[in-house]
């Protein structure tokens, strides 16, 4: 597994280039991205570590999003997801 860790400061919403960064998503040497989030609305926290396996339901979508994520580097998340096709309505 290569560690990674969200800054301790990253408590209030920061943003950058006027996306919201949200967390990190790594890739193991597997395949295997890891995606670590943190949200802050309303003083609320949110927090969640989510694994997507090659070959799972999410995986095309998360590295269709994630371009420059590549085995052994770690890219950062921003809260600019496109809402996927088959939730349009």
């Amino acid at each position: 597994m290569i560690p990674f860790v969200l800054p301790p400061t990253v408590i209030a919403p920061q943003t950058v280039d006027d996306k919201e960064y949200i967390g990190m998503a790594v890739m193991e040497p597997d395949g295997t991205i890891i995606m670590v989030l943190r949200r802050v609305q309303n003083g609320w926290i949110a927090e969640s570590r989510t694994h997507y396996a090659p070959g799972s339901p999410d995986y095309d979508y998360i590295c269709s999003h994630l371009p420059d994520l590549a085995v052994g580097h770690s890219v950062p998340v921003f809260n600019d997801w496109p809402e996927r096709p088959e939730n349009r309505k």
